[in-house]
């Protein structure tokens, strides 16, 4: 016999033992009516659990009804279409045997299908897509033996979001985008031609149960996933505005999910629901702040930088409070996001901190512009005022380059003729007091190591003593005066450029 998930207490603990009694005692037909009503119990109890998100549990429930089916199909080979003519009295309708024989072919492929669509929905919820694509595809094959189905397409809807997650792992946001847009199109398909074919007076449907779950939900939540994908390929595309705008569409969509389910759902779900709300609300203040970092509005940027980090915070505590050991990488995933925007943060204040100093820059420059221009103003002025017409700062300087080169060459020629002037006087015949004089003299302006106008300002003075000495001296020899002529020539020519 299969496992009993029930606990063995209970309405299901005395009806398993009084099943098992009958099949051993060959009662068959008592064994097909307690077969029947004890695989409702275990899907009751698979609808309890999934609705307290034990999905391990309920797809063990599945699994066991699943198990008891296939028994029941087995046990029914080979036996007559009424195990108790007499009692039934003929009446095919009244033979749980011959419903036994009708309903388990159909019931077995449906328990597998439920019990691998758990399966599934718990390895979505632990961000493990790839495995729950496997699980997904599985339930659909199962449910498509019993035909077609709502729950086929369910699963197969949810292949395409379970890709998606994966993408939006792989940080390929456009393909993500894409998938959740698929799914969402599937189940609004879905859920109109089952609104146009419903049946007013059909009893509503089990709350808690898997396949109870509204799909105008699931179609939310795939436009939730997608406005999240779609938002966060316009930020890593740099499309900040658009990025700005699925954000917006994003909390609008989780607010409607999270109003869908009310606070009476499943409580992971309304958790679930919570976090979605949050995350959104993480995403739009980041896309608020990508818009004011753009704009160089660094406060706003940064306060919107924050704002994500807190909701992305409060989106993981939401996922702790689903109760849900799969939620568990969702609420590592959620702290990631807002630490990681600690670093834009960061890269936000640089820019904020080299664009002031840049401005600070600026101006300086600006200022020694202006101090350069009242400069180059004085400049020409006083070109102006020594017989210097130019009319702008390059004539001006290339003006200054000719003077420079026409003060060295002069500089060089005083220098010559003070040499010339110590080998006269040392050659030259006079008293020893005059020679002294004048060696004295040229020595000291050679003796300057001054060079340009300071030198030949000094030169000059010099020059004028030389003069004094000479007319002062009663006999002077050779082309000394001729000489310091030249000299006093020669200087008064560079003071008329300096």
């Amino acid at each position: 016999m299969a496992e009993n998930v029930l606990g063995g207490v209970g309405d299901g603990a005395s009806l398993r033992a009084e099943m098992e009694a009958a099949l051993a005692a060959g009662r068959i037909a008592d064994y097909c009516r307690m077969e029947d009503k004890y695989e409702d119990l275990v899907a009751d109890a698979a609808g309890r659990f999934f609705a307290a998100g034990q999905f391990e549990t309920c797809a063990g429930c599945y699994e066991e009804a699943r198990v008891l089916n296939a028994q029941l199909i087995t046990v029914l080979t080979g036996q007559p279409a009424s195990g108790d003519a007499a009692a039934n009295h003929g009446d095919e309708d009244a033979d749980p045997i011959a419903a036994a024989r009708t309903r388990a072919p159909l019931l077995e492929p449906r328990w597998e299908g439920m019990r691998d669509y758990v399966t599934a929905l718990g390895l979505r919820i632990a961000m493990r897509p790839l495995e729950a694509v496997a699980a997904f595809e599985s339930a659909a094959a199962a449910f498509d033996r019993v035909g077609p189905s709502a729950m086929a397409r369910t699963a197969r809807a949810s292949v395409a979001i379970c890709r998606g997650i994966e993408n939006l792992r792989r940080a390929n946001f456009t393909i993500a985008a894409a998938s959740f847009q698929q799914a969402q199109v599937q189940f609004e398909a879905l859920e109109r031609e089952q609104r146009d074919q419903a049946d007013p007076g059909a009893a509503p449907p089990v709350e808690g149960r898997p396949e109870s779950a509204p799909q105008g939900t699931d179609a939310l939540s795939c436009e939730l996933l997608y406005r999240m994908a779609a938002s966060r390929a316009s930020l890593m595309n740099g499309n900040y505005d658009s990025a700005l705008t699925h954000a917006t569409e994003l909390c609008d969509v989780a607010e409607r999910v999270a109003g869908n389910l009310g606070k009476d759902g499943p409580a992971w779900m309304v958790a679930s629901a919570a976090t979605d709300v949050h995350s959104g609300k993480a995403w739009l203040e980041q896309a608020r702040a990508e818009v004011a970092r753009r704009d160089e509005q660094w406060t706003e940027a940064i306060s919107g930088y924050r704002g994500a980090q807190v909701e992305f915070q409060r989106a993981a505590a939401a996922f702790a409070a689903t109760g849900l050991p799969q939620a568990e990488a969702n609420q590592e995933s959620m702290l990631n996001q807002s630490a990681a925007l600690d670093m834009m943060i960061r890269q936000t204040e640089q820019q904020r901190d080299s664009q002031q100093k840049l401005l600070v820059r600026i101006r300086d420059l600006e200022g020694d512009l202006s101090r350069r221009d009242e400069d180059v103003s004085g400049f020409l002025q006083t070109l102006s005022s020594h017989g210097v017409q130019v009319t702008n700062i390059n004539e001006a300087t290339a003006q200054v380059d000719l003077d420079l080169q026409i003060v060295v060459q002069v500089e060089n020629h005083v220098r010559e003729q003070l040499e010339s002037l110590r080998r006269e006087v040392d050659a030259g015949g006079m008293d020893d007091q005059t020679k002294k004089l004048l060696t004295d003299k040229a020595n000291e302006a050679l003796s300057d190591e001054q060079h340009g106008p300071a030198f030949l300002q000094h030169v000059a003075t010099v020059a004028g003593q030389l003069a004094e000495i000479v007319k002062s001296a009663s006999v002077i020899a050779g082309p000394i005066p001729l000489i310091v002529g030249n000299i006093i020539g020669l200087v008064g020519k560079a003071a008329g450029r300096a």
